[in-house]
């Protein structure tokens, strides 16, 4: 039997693998499953429990994070998670229940594909309880879209592999992550930045370390005080950690002294999260203190020599130890974005400067000594692309009120253009925008068909009607039919009833890859390849994504016509079209008239070809057609009688294409898990796409060959060819084919 045109020998059963193929086509089959299409993949999510208030009061272990995977058809627990906060302190002790200023991290990369209400993970535990859908859209193109689902009290089997972004030792004071590692000197100031090689870099240090700077003149009664502070006046006092699988919060308790006058018991929070790091303050700055000056930067070191600087004034200056002149002009209030890149990694820096002072600049300073400020140099003593923000106040005037400072340091991997940091930057300033909806499982089943017709449908074909059922009884869409078909009518009960699940579970499945149209919609599937003179019935039931059966639908009977024709195919070829097909038998056959027609048109006889007559071994036959423009066409066989009466076949649809021009493109770019390399080549038999790395090395490779030429797709996990995961950074696609070659770069970030 087949569906439509698709064709199986008389006396042929229904084989093993077509029935495997009907039963699988249930959940992974799905059209509502929404693919992700979210590009933004360096940015931490975070959800208060406020705007889960169903979830509060839940235990915070119970709560786990999934994304579903279109390509594997399967639910992946992702790295997730809640950070809980009593009275606005991270580090205290809470009571493990989820509260309303509680936190809930993911990351963008962990987007997934979106299903419907029903489609629930498996388990009676998890299906107490409503999930949450967290969908996050692009707030600049909102067509950019990932959802995150959160269920209570998921299978343990589905957590037994989720990996964690980041590490910490609290013994080193040292942050390991899959992409950088950072670490701290004994004051508790960063003082070291790895970007590693599955991050994008060399895994060097490039860091000499974090430098503040204040001047001012501190009045004690009568007496002023000049005074300088650094870095070097913070003594650490201990730090305090929270560590999760998405962030790490790091809190440096330390005091601060200057000039053994002036004490001051600071505290500083750090967020780590997979791609990047926030630091964040205020505070009042009092008259007293006098401050007229503020830097705060960050120092390279050695390793940093010939790299670039970069800020949106400021274009490729190559950092060597030597002055440079830069365009120091800040905009304030105001977010800016500077970095360094090269092929060491990249460091680059969003700094939110505040309208405090006389003037707020730019700092870089790239020298093999001294400082831009007037301040003393400390670490190393010299200065590769010293890069940050100074506020400064003259004529006698301080800097005084509340300031308050923001940064975000993404390290990313080697040789990033400018517009990374342009592109980053307006992610911040557009955050991601999210929709949380509260779902429950699916408990109602689809409505049962009363309705269903089955007519005889030509050449020993029929054709099934009924009116779509709904998802939840007669409303929505269902996920999926099960048909089957036997030449036995179920039994009566001894009521008089039909016997109908007995019957239904034992007649043979037909196979269908349609999706169920919405409720109320009439329903049509043709069938083909049965035996004629043969009377079966008919019957099926509708399924919805959660796995709820519909109760088994009235039994429809029909009586196959008498002329049998066990195959009909189209296919181009060139331009084109040649129909073939196959009688088992034939009984008073005249031909077969050959019907076309385009969209939008009438039906055309376009040819006739005579038929054997009366046989009963199979026979074959053949017809070329030649549109005269390209499109889509439809054809279908009219069975001539001898006494003129005739039946239809099923109809065949064929695209008729105009050449395309020659062309490659690489889809998404930049991509994290997957993209697609295209290549257009009109005619072409052969092509070869390889994947280079920077240095010109080939790291995957294939070659293809086709007989109709055409259309070549690659799809690329960022794997080489021995299946290892490459580093993040750029690379070069290099397609070939005798007398042509194209070139493209597609962006790696893991």
């Amino acid at each position: 039997m087949r569906v439509r045109d698709r064709g199986w020998r008389r006396g042929s059963p229904l084989g093993a693998c077509v029935l495997a193929t009907a039963l699988a086509l249930g959940q992974s089959q799905r059209a509502e499953v929404i693919h992700p299409t979210l590009q933004r993949a360096l940015e931490p999510v975070i959800i208060w429990g406020s705007a889960l208030p169903e979830l509060c009061g839940i235990p915070v272990h119970s709560i786990r994070a999934f994304r579903y995977d279109a390509d594997s058809c399967r639910w992946q627990a992702i790295p997730f998670q809640i950070d809980e906060v009593r009275n606005g302190d991270y580090f205290q002790a809470d009571d493990g229940l989820l509260d309303a200023d509680d936190e809930l991290v993911l990351f963008s990369a962990d987007v997934g594909a979106r299903v419907p209400d029903g489609f629930w993970l498996p388990g009676e535990e998890v299906r107490r309880w409503p999930r949450v859908e967290i969908e996050l859209a692009d707030s600049l193109d909102t067509s950019q879209r990932g959802w995150v689902y959160l269920f209570v009290n998921p299978p343990e089997t589905l957590l037994t592999s989720v990996p964690s972004y980041l590490d910490y030792d609290p013994r080193t004071d040292r942050v390991r992550g899959r992409y950088y590692l950072v670490g701290y000197n004994s004051r508790g100031i960063l003082a070291d930045i790895h970007i590693t090689r599955a991050g994008g870099g060399s895994d060097v240090d490039l860091v000499d370390r974090q430098k503040q700077r204040v001047k001012g003149n501190y009045k004690a009664g009568p007496v002023t005080y000049n005074y300088k502070a650094s870095e070097e006046n913070i003594e650490r006092q201990g730090v305090d950690f929270r560590l999760g699988p998405v962030r790490l919060l790091r809190r440096l308790r330390a005091k601060l002294t200057y000039m053994n006058l002036v004490q001051l018991e600071v505290s500083f929070t750090t967020r780590f999260y997979p791609r990047s790091f926030y630091l964040s303050g205020s505070g009042n700055i009092s008259s007293e203190l006098g401050v007229y000056h503020i830097r705060q930067s960050l120092d390279l070191n050695a390793n940093a020599v010939g790299m670039q600087f970069l800020s949106e004034r400021n274009d490729s200056i190559r950092i060597d130890g030597s002055r440079d002149n830069v365009d120091k002009a800040l905009s304030a209030p105001g977010r800016h974005w500077l970095m360094a890149t090269g092929p060491q990694g990249t460091i680059l820096t969003l700094v939110e400067v505040p309208r405090a002072g006389d003037y707020q600049l730019l700092y870089y300073w790239d020298a093999s000594s001294g400082t831009g400020d007037g301040t003393d140099d400390t670490g190393d003593g010299r200065s590769y692309g010293d890069a940050g923000v100074y506020l400064y106040s003259s004529g006698g005037r301080v800097i005084t009120g509340q300031a308050s400072f923001a940064s975000w340091t993404y390290l990313l991997p080697a040789n990033q253009p400018r517009e990374t940091g342009e592109r980053l930057l307006s992610w911040w300033e557009n955050p991601l925008k999210k929709r949380i909806e509260l779902q429950w499982p699916d408990t109602i089943p689809p409505a049962p068909v009363t309705d269903l017709v089955a007519l005889p449908e030509g050449l020993g074909g029929i054709r099934l009607e009924w009116t779509a059922p709904g998802d939840d009884s007669a409303r929505g869409i269902a996920e999926r039919y099960e048909i089957r078909y036997s030449p036995s009518p179920p039994e009566s009960t001894s009521s008089g009833s039909l016997n109908l699940e007995p019957w239904f579970e034992t007649a043979t499945p037909l196979p269908d890859s349609s999706r169920p149209s919405p409720a109320g919609t009439r329903e049509i599937r043709v069938y083909a390849g049965l035996e004629p003179r043969t009377r079966y019935f008919f019957a099926l039931r509708a399924i919805d994504e959660a796995g709820l059966r519909a109760p088994v639908s009235n039994v429809a009977a029909v009586l196959v016509v008498p002329v049998e024709l066990s195959t009909f195919r189209a296919h181009c070829a060139g331009d084109s079209v040649v129909l073939s097909w196959v009688t088992q038998s034939e009984t008073s056959n005249w031909g077969f008239a050959i019907e076309r027609t385009a969209e939008g048109s009438s039906w055309q006889t376009i040819g006739f070809v005579r038929g054997i007559g009366t046989s009963d071994s199979p026979r074959s036959y053949r017809f070329v057609d030649r549109p005269a423009t390209s499109g889509r066409y439809a054809y279908r066989l009219r069975q001539i009688d001898y006494d003129g009466s005739f039946v239809y076949s099923s109809t065949l649809y064929v695209d008729v294409n105009r050449p395309q021009r020659a062309g490659m493109t690489v889809n998404p770019n930049p991509f994290n898990g997957r993209t697609l390399i295209r290549l257009q080549l009109p005619g072409a038999t052969e092509a070869r796409i390889r994947i280079l790395n920077v240095l010109g090395q080939t790291v995957r490779e294939e070659t293809f060959s086709s007989s109709g030429g055409g259309i070549f797709e690659m799809p690329w996990d960022g794997r080489d060819d021995r299946g290892r995961e490459l580093p993040s950074g750029t690379y070069i696609v290099r397609a070939e084919s005798p007398g042509r070659q194209f070139l493209a770069k597609v962006l790696l970030v893991r």
